[in-house]
């Protein structure tokens, strides 16, 4: 259904959201969600940094598969290791030794948050 990707983003961005806000009020941590999107229109769905420093990076998908170019190409600049795809699939947990990208089912990985 068109749309699919766009709302599975959204699901993915709130529960993101709600993960800092989490560690900002409880702990006083600065923890802050952000979209990626340089001059040539590489883009990543989500970063997440701690106490002003990059920390992880997440990409949403509704498949597993595709490139993730930006993805690593983003990590590698900012050195985050921690690389994550979340997919809609169920039972997807895997990582692509190419890239050091974790692929996950979104059940798993959102229930991993707060």
């Amino acid at each position: 259904m068109p749309g699919d990707g766009a709302r599975f983003e959204i699901l993915g961005a709130s529960h993101l959201l709600k993960f800092c806000h989490h560690f900002q009020d409880v702990f006083g941590l600065a923890v802050d969600l952000f979209y990626l999107r340089d001059l040539e229109k590489r883009e990543t769905d989500f970063m997440l940094t701690w106490e002003k420093t990059p920390w992880l990076i997440v990409e949403c998908k509704l498949t597993a598969g595709g490139s993730l170019t930006a993805v690593n190409y983003f990590a590698d600049s900012l050195a985050i290791k921690q690389r994550f795809l979340v997919v809609l699939e169920e039972g997807v947990d895997y990582v692509d030794q190419a890239t050091g990208v974790r692929a996950l089912s979104a059940n798993r990985f959102l229930t991993a948050l707060v």
